[in-house]
């Protein structure tokens, strides 16, 4: 349970009193946590300083299962809002539903947070899952989802998130001006993990390995009296020094803003805490949730780029129907630039998870088919899915008959402008089955073929719940992580950015005449 405080003075110590109750039908709302009405309100004294950022954290044991509970902290004068959570269910209790929303990617300059206020009003949520990405660590001098000026003008720090307070203050921004988000958090208990953007942008480590972000410069060419558009370039306005020191001071602010538990060490460059969690919903489901950023990740194919071999390929290739024709030159020269990138990112030596996540998730499953649970859940920070870019040249496909031919000699036009690389860049990797996100589990194919053999063996029916990508996917995942061969293994479902973009607003440019 979790609670922030505002103290009257800084520096000042604060004790504050959890009340904590059962939900009861039979008792007035305003009367639940009031212990003149109620003699069965749990009470509980914590201490609050500067050293925690004046969070609040208790982890109440004791209480009965598959319970709903209200709760509040107050210091005597002044009380904080009522949440609600509630309890899981025993292993031993029979289930016949949960409910349940996830979310991930929430750019606090790009949009208000609309998806969470709309989750906290389900009447029955037993509790949400964030995949990662719950804050961004970018400086105002970016232009990359902006889309609110007034969000992004109010957003502290204003310069890039870095060091300890840097990410304290970006999460009281969040929390002090989104009423949806505060709203989704009183309002059920969350299962949560970190993506990157809680760090920074592709953020990678390995116990013994290198660590590091595509978004960390230790060195900065820019510096606090560059001009934004010099900071943009350089991605920083300072030099941003240890990443390890960043990630771990970032992993803090984390684990105080969340309410969630602090777990004990895993292996990787975290010095203090782990964020697996193993939630058993009575009989009918197992959840898991696991690091995949700073326990077991290697720099390759994280910071991998994937389209720009295919340049070769169409920068100068403004004949499509070619690109579907194999023996044509510029199909041959596709092949093998695909051929190369799929040979790379199925690289044995790359992990994302690591062997002691693997396990337990793979273990989790096993005792969960044993104990005969129909369902096994992996909550995972990215899509396992293999993601191929969208093909413009196939969109009149989707399109009503009537718009069709209209649809198709719009896109022919925009394709064969010599300008447009990028799209025929697209169409070259869709042809070819080629991925464009190595940072997702298309970089670690020989980890997720890992996985899915795992599922095959020690699921019922194994569904991956994924972020990440900021939009929405369904995938049936086959054998070995192909498109449509093999046997079917099990289901990974994306949901989109709670404000984040994703291809719609690039498509929409291109698409709006």
């Amino acid at each position: 349970l979790w609670t922030r405080y505002t103290p009257v003075a800084a520096g000042e110590s604060v004790t504050l009193e959890l009340r904590l109750a059962k939900v009861d039908p039979n008792l007035a709302v305003e009367d639940h946590l009031d212990p003149n009405a109620n003699a069965n309100v749990k009470v509980a004294k914590i201490e609050t300083s500067e050293d925690s950022d004046y969070v609040a954290k208790v982890d109440v044991l004791g209480l009965e299962s598959n319970t709903h509970y209200v709760f509040a902290f107050t210091d005597g004068k002044t009380s904080s809002e009522v949440g609600q959570t509630r309890t899981a269910p025993s292993m031993e209790d029979e289930v016949d539903e949960m409910t349940y929303a996830f979310f991930s990617c929430a750019h606090f300059s790009n949009g208000y947070f609309h998806a969470y206020d709309v989750a906290s009003t389900i009447e029955n949520i037993d509790f949400w899952i964030h995949l990662g990405d719950y804050v961004y660590e970018y400086g105002a001098y970016g232009t990359y989802a902006t889309d609110i000026p007034e969000r992004r003008d109010m957003t502290l720090p204003s310069w890039e998130m870095v060091e300890l307070q840097d990410y304290r203050n970006r999460f009281a921004t969040y929390h002090q001006w989104d009423e949806g988000l505060r709203n989704i958090r009183r309002r059920a208990p969350v299962i949560q993990i970190w993506d990157d953007h809680e760090l920074t942008n592709n953020a990678y480590g390995q116990e013994s390995g290198p660590v590091g972000a595509e978004n960390h410069q230790e060195v900065c060419s820019a510096n606090r009296t560059s001009t934004n558009e010099d900071k943009a370039e350089a991605q920083c306005d300072r030099d941003e020094g240890d990443a390890k020191i960043r990630f771990n001071e970032a992993a803090q602010a984390y684990m105080e803003w969340m309410p969630i538990r602090q777990g004990p060490m895993m292996p990787g460059v975290l010095e203090f805490t782990s964020i697996t969690q193993v939630i058993e919903w009575g009989d009918l489901a197992s959840i898991v949730a696991v690091d995949s950023r700073l326990g077991g990740r290697s720099a390759e194919p994280t910071i991998a780029d994937t389209f720009t071999p295919f340049a070769a390929a169409t920068l100068s290739n403004l004949n499509i129907s070619a690109y579907y024709d194999e023996a044509s030159d510029v199909r041959q020269l596709i092949n093998v630039i695909a051929q190369s990138t799929k040979a790379e990112m199925s690289n044995p030596a790359y992990s994302m998870l690591g062997e002691e996540n693997r396990n337990l998730i793979l273990d989790t499953f096993e005792s969960s088919k044993a104990a005969g649970k129909p369902w096994q859940i992996f909550a995972a920070a990215t899509v396992m899915g293999p993601q191929v870019p969208i093909n413009m040249d196939k969109m009149s496909d989707y399109a009503p008959a009537a718009f069709a031919p209209s649809i198709q000699g719009f896109t022919d036009a925009v394709l064969t402008d010599p300008s447009a690389f990028l799209l025929r860049i697209g169409v070259a990797m869709d042809v070819s089955g080629a991925s464009f996100s190595p940072d997702a589990f298309d970089g670690f194919a020989y980890e997720r073929e890992i996985l899915l053999d795992g599922f095959q063996e020690k699921a019922n029916n194994p569904i991956v719940l994924s972020g990440d990508s900021h939009d929405s996917w369904a995938f049936t995942l086959y054998e070995k992580g192909t498109l449509e061969e093999g046997n079917p293994v099990a289901v990974n479902l994306g949901c989109p950015g709670v404000t984040s973009p994703g291809w719609n607003g690039l498509l929409g440019e291109v698409l709006t005449p």
